[in-house]
C-alpha cells in the first residue's frame, strides 16, 4: 500500500529565510516615498540645472520632474535608496549628449 502524499512542514532554515524576508521589506521604501523624498530633498528644482519641476505635468515637458538613479543595479546600486537618486528635469534626464541616460544612448548606437 502506497503511503499518501502529505505537505511536508517547512524547514527550520526556510522559515528563518521567510521571517528575514519580512523583515526587511518593512523597512524598504516604495518608489513613490523614494519619490517624495527625494522632491524635498531637492526642494522641486533640477539637480543640474536649477529649473522648477513637477510631477503633476505631462512627461514629455521640459518640466516634468524625473527621479534619476545613477548607479547600475549590477553594480549593486539600489533604486530604492534615496542618496542613489536624483531629481531631474525631462531635458537633463533624456537630452542631449549631456544628458543622464546619453552613456546608455551611445552603447546602444555603438552596437555594444
Amino acid at each position: 500500500m502506497p503511503f499518501p502524499l502529505v505537505a511536508c512542514p517547512k524547514t527550520y532554515r526556510a522559515e528563518r529565510k521567510a521571517k528575514k524576508r519580512k523583515a526587511e521589506r518593512q523597512f524598504t521604501l516604495t518608489r513613490a516615498q523614494v519619490r517624495a523624498l527625494v522632491m524635498d530633498r531637492a526642494k522641486g528644482c533640477c539637480e543640474r540645472c536649477g529649473r522648477k519641476v513637477d510631477f503633476d505635468v505631462a512627461p514629455y515637458l521640459d518640466h516634468h520632474a524625473e527621479v534619476n538613479e545613477p548607479g547600475l543595479r549590477s553594480l549593486g546600486a539600489d533604486p530604492l535608496d534615496p542618496a542613489q537618486c536624483e531629481l531631474l528635469c525631462h531635458a537633463c534626464h533624456y537630452g542631449g549628449p549631456s544628458g543622464a541616460h546619453a552613456p546608455t544612448a551611445a552603447r546602444m548606437v555603438a552596437g555594444e
